[in-house]
């Protein structure tokens, strides 16, 4: 069973976290691979949102968007290569993988393009393969 308030996560997704950390404006990373999700938030992030309430963000509605526009992307589109929701104070950007997605809260002041080229080049297009 996942405990939200667990910090412990493999090598390879503490690594990944660091680096996207790195970049500015990052409040949020997490991501979902093959059922396990890991999540953080960075220290100065100030928020009324939940480790609980992300958890289910990311087991639940960020899965399903992403199967939806899956679905719909490799009809004629070319796949999916990103999906941003604009929320109030902050742009959640959730990129798929082959065994699941990364998911980074920024701020909307953030070009998100621009993050989704750096983000890419930090998971090298899968890092679960």
């Amino acid at each position: 069973m996942y405990n939200a308030f667990d910090n412990s996560k493999p090598l390879l997704v503490a690594r990944i976290f660091e680096q996207v950390f790195m970049l500015k404006h990052i409040g949020y990373v997490a991501a979902e691979i093959h059922g396990a999700v890991y999540m953080q938030a960075h220290p100065d992030l100030q928020t009324d949102t939940t480790p609980i309430s992300n958890f289910f963000e990311e087991t639940i509605v960020n899965p399903t968007v992403l199967n939806l526009l899956r679905r719909r992307g490799d009809i004629d589109c070319g796949g999916v290569r990103y999906f941003a929701v604009g929320y109030g104070d902050f742009v959640q950007l959730i990129l798929p993988f082959k065994s699941g997605h990364l998911s980074i809260g920024v701020s909307s002041r953030r070009n998100v393009p621009q993050l989704v080229d750096e983000v890419v080049r930090i998971i090298d297009h899968d890092p679960t393969s």
